[in-house]
């Protein structure tokens, strides 16, 4: 009788040590506050993080956030099936062809123009023409300037980056999201450099997705995501 409990004992161990474990999906983010804000100890929170956690919690599937220095870096990952989801994302023909996206919400950015003192005024989209426009790189702001031809968007990785060359004289304004200056703005007082906030300061009314990769490992009920964002949104659950 103890050979057989024995018997017994070992085959619970070896399958519970055996067990498959759930594939955790790899959310991949950039510093983007409010959304996406990772703190000086490289912890990750915000509404964006919220939002995931709470999807995820609804089909029983644990996550993994990787955090990378740009969003350019977590959409070439993207691309190689290397990462699963990606938050916070307009719908582009480019970004359809490897993910598919799901609406969590409305639009909810706003694009600010800031140059230097003796940058012309800006009060309208046209104002821009001939003009050099930093730009933060794999980013979309609004369709209208997304889209106009009539001027020079000089790209680079980060905020940082932009301030450097508008500082040098190698742009003439640099575009970016409302929430992201005002988290700069204050410890850009030691500077002593009077930057200047264009008047003209376009809302972006495009819906924001959530994008699942096709090309990566964790595959989920896609219907069943869909209906739990779909849901979600309907109660406009998401944070902003």
């Amino acid at each position: 009788m103890g050979h057989y409990f024995r018997r017994i004992h070992f085959c619970f161990i070896f399958a519970m040590f055996n067990a498959p474990t759930l594939e955790a999906a790899k959310l991949c983010i950039d510093h983007y506050p409010p959304h996406q804000v990772v703190d000086a100890y490289g912890n990750a929170h915000g509404y964006a993080i919220d939002f995931v956690k709470r999807v995820m919690d609804a089909i029983n599937e644990p996550l993994e956030i990787e955090i990378k220095p740009s969003l350019e870096q977590c959409i070439w990952l993207a691309r190689q099936g290397k990462i699963d989801v990606l938050m916070g994302l307009y719908k582009t023909p480019d970004r359809e062809a490897f993910m598919d996206l799901f609406k969590f919400s409305d639009g909810y950015s706003r694009t600010l123009f800031i140059s230097l003192e003796h940058a012309p005024p800006v009060t309208k989209l046209q104002d821009l023409k001939g003009r050099k426009v930093g730009v933060i790189r794999g980013y979309h702001y609004f369709e209208a300037f997304d889209q106009y031809p009539d001027l020079e968007r000089v790209a680079h990785m980060h905020l940082g980056q932009l301030l450097q060359v508008l500082r040098r004289g190698e742009v003439d304004y640099i575009a970016v999201s409302q929430y992201l200056w005002l988290e700069v703005e204050p410890s850009l007082k030691a500077d002593n450099i009077d930057y200047r906030i264009a008047k003209y300061q376009p809302s972006n009314d495009q819906a924001v997705y959530l994008g699942v990769v096709r090309r990566a490992e964790w595959q989920p009920d896609r219907l069943k995501l869909k209906q739990i964002v779909e849901r979600l949104y309907q109660e406009r659950a998401y944070g902003m």
